[in-house]
């Protein structure tokens, strides 16, 4: 399903002028500008537009788990959606017919909230309206006109490009105007008291770590700030979710819950004072915590929008902020742009902390309090934070460039929690993040095997450590026979993509977009990397949430690692290792010790035993790593994974002679009857196995 591109709603087109005047004249009501848009220009083209190779993927269909009854679910938050919107049908293939259409002027809001509350679908009763973070989830990003991977959510009938309904009203009205989010459009959010689609969800077994809207209240016709559900208005935001179950304001507002750090990343009481740093407990993201004393954190300042990377700026860069040219809104004049912040900031080692950078969409909005407006954020972790004025909008940069609007960014405005796109020439302000929290929430690696008479890898998309028929991914060919698969994050989404290296040019082909196919002009071919008789490794060797490509060598038992991750052997950058383990040992690699970094070891074939570089120190170090049991028997292929998903990876072997993974379940690195896993047969003994989060 990755990488298929079907014709879809409408994109509607307006000369620059017009989109200005229209975004001054209705603010945050994004999806009502496009419709007027249409209107007014007259212009339509009946296809999905999606740029892939300047904007990173946010919800792309590997993310999903396709249930085969007209429902998926995401792996990432545990959400269970239906694939069509309300009104359409699903054939088993696609959806037809047209959309259901709720206005609010009309009682849309009430009417939606009563068909989720009555709606029995896929064997499930518990379908409700899903709430303005959950409904965002599902924005891919890189596309518009709908912004949906269509693979998942192949709606295929629209009129206006309008937004979808959520269950969150705004706080700042007292009537009954709901948010919404412009999926059929191009993914902006904003209020809406008009017409909106519907889509509904349920929640899954397993919910990420996703953080709730902090709304915990309700609302009635013309009434917010009730302590209580009406009977009119079933399944509201504030009955569900975190801010429902664990409303705790003793570390952060309703369902969020926050620690404070001090300069050394050290956490401080709740009643602390000052600090530098604020942790959410939930995503496991660290926030830079603004001041009001005129240093580089203060809440004034603001910056231009720059990235010189032309593979995520959405084809414009921005703006740099020069000595010849200067700004005086920063602390710096001169570096007054998010490139140079980062910089500065990983520079001076904030919170003891130097891998700062720009949030993603998801990230930012992670943060934002829909129960509150003036800020829309818990001012008890998160004071010092800007909301318009009549000089200064109170936008705050994320990291992502608009599909529909080259040179166009998404800021997210902490007046009430819209997000709608900022011209990258402006100012804006930023508050920097750190953390991993995409992989930590995707769940354990899963299993899979490449095919070399075909070039295939078949993938347990599921995880359920067998072979299931339409739901696990065949991928096509992608390499030749004398090649050897590899897995890893190349693009830092938090999925592991397919690759392959071939010993004869020493070349690694890397599926950078995560389609599971080829695609010339935009996969990689790196540099000749390693000797014919090595092999093959890939890890996130510096920490930076991308994988990276190495070799280990044999003949001398070193590793070979490309630190600065741009696929071709620097010399005074990359790493040789000193020697780890025997010429007929195998090499494995996983971050034996959770710290975000990977870590190299071998497998001994004649003994079973893994040697793992626990201290990650690439090198031998007596007394500290580890020498496990005895795992697996000659013949045996050793793997790696985080299979019970703590943080720490696992060992494992794969058995070519049966096709069964023995995998080490409870992290002890031995084998426990009884506890660790032996999957179904996966694979033929010609095969050669691959691990990651598909």
């Amino acid at each position: 399903m990755a990488g298929t591109y079907f014709p879809a709603f409408r994109r509607c087109t307006c000369g620059r002028h017009e989109v200005i005047s229209l975004l001054m004249k209705y603010g945050n009501s994004w999806w009502l500008m496009l419709g007027l848009c249409a209107f007014f220009a007259g212009e339509c083209v009946q296809a999905q537009i999606c740029d892939y190779t300047s904007i990173e993927t946010s919800a792309p269909a590997r993310r999903y788990i396709d249930n085969g009854d007209g429902t998926a679910t995401d792996k990432r938050t545990g959400l269970q959606w239906k694939r069509c919107s309300e009104g359409q049908t699903w054939t088993g293939r696609t959806c037809t017919g047209l959309a259901t259409v709720f206005n609010s002027f009309f009682d849309g809001w009430k009417q939606a909230l009563q068909l989720a509350s009555s709606t029995v679908y896929a064997g499930k009763s518990d379908w409700r309206v899903p709430n303005v973070k959950e409904l965002a989830s599902i924005i891919e990003q890189a596309c518009y006109g709908p912004a949906l991977d269509l693979a998942v959510f192949p709606d295929n009938s629209t009129g206006l490009p309008i937004g979808h309904v959520s269950s969150t009203t705004d706080a700042g009205t007292l009537d009954l105007v709901e948010w919404s989010v412009a999926l059929a459009g191009d993914g902006n959010i904003g209020t809406s008291s008009g017409s909106n689609y519907l889509r509904l969800v349920r929640s899954g077994p397993a919910p990420g770590a996703m953080n709730d809207t902090g709304q915990d209240w309700w609302s009635g016709r013309l009434t917010n700030y009730l302590t209580s559900e009406p009977a009119a208005y079933p399944g509201q935001d504030a009955s569900h979710g975190r801010d429902a179950r664990a409303a705790d304001d003793a570390d952060g507002h309703a369902g969020f819950s926050f620690t404070k750090l001090d300069a050394g990343g050290d956490p401080l009481r709740p009643s602390a004072r000052t600090w530098s740093c604020v942790q959410d407990e939930v995503t496991g993201l660290v926030w830079e915590a603004k001041t009001d004393n005129g240093g580089r954190h203060d809440k004034d300042w603001s910056y231009y929008w720059y990235n010189p990377d032309p593979f995520i700026n959405g084809g414009s860069a921005g703006t740099a902020d020069s000595t010849l040219f200067p700004s005086n809104r920063c602390f710096d004049r001169g570096r007054c742009d998010t490139d140079k912040l980062v910089a500065d900031v990983n520079a001076e080692g904030l919170c003891g902390f130097s891998d700062w950078r720009l949030p993603s969409r998801t990230e930012l909005r992670s943060i934002v309090d829909f129960g509150t407006r003036m800020p829309a954020v818990d001012t008890a972790y998160f004071p010092n934070t800007m909301t318009p004025t009549t000089t200064d909008f109170g936008f705050y940069w994320t990291a992502a460039p608009s599909a529909a609007w080259t040179g166009w960014i998404y800021g997210v405005s902490f007046a009430d929690g819209a997000e709608a796109p900022q011209r990258n020439t402006g100012m804006q302000h930023v508050r920097l993040v750190r953390g991993r929290s995409s992989k930590a929430t995707l769940g354990p690696h899963l299993i899979g095997v490449w095919r070399p008479s075909t070039g295939r890898f078949y993938l347990d998309m599921d995880g359920s450590q067998t072979w299931t028929p339409r739901v696990d991914a065949i991928t096509d060919s992608f390499g030749v026979r004398s090649d050897l698969p590899v897995a890893g994050d190349w693009n830092g989404d938090g999925f592991d993509e397919i690759g392959v290296w071939r010993p004869g040019t020493g070349r690694f082909y890397l599926d950078i977009d995560g389609t599971f196919t080829w695609r010339t002009g935009i996969d990689l071919v790196t540099d000749p990397f390693g000797a014919r008789d090595d092999r093959p490794v890939a890890g996130d060797w510096n920490g930076d949430g991308t994988d990276e490509i190495g070799m280990w060598r044999p003949s001398t038992g070193c590793f070979y690692l490309d630190m600065d991750g741009n696929g071709t052997w620097t010399r005074s950058a990359d790493k040789i290792t000193a020697p780890f383990g025997a010429p007929n040992d195998y090499p494995v690699v996983g971050d034996w010790n959770g710290d975000g970094v990977d870590d190299v070891g071998v497998w001994r074939p004649s003994t079973g035993r893994f040697y793992l570089d626990v201290d990650g120190s690439f090198t031998w170090t007596r007394g500290v790593d580890v020498i496990t049991d005895a795992f697996g028997i000659p013949g045996d292929i050793p793997v790696a994974g985080d299979w019970n998903d703590d943080g720490k990876d696992d060992i494992g072997v794969w058995r070519p002679s049966s096709g069964r993974f023995y995998l080490d379940s409870d992290g002890s690195f031995t084998w426990t009857p009884r506890v660790d896993a032996i999957t179904a047969s996966f694979g033929l003994p010609t095969d050669l196995p691959v691990v990651g989060r598909w």
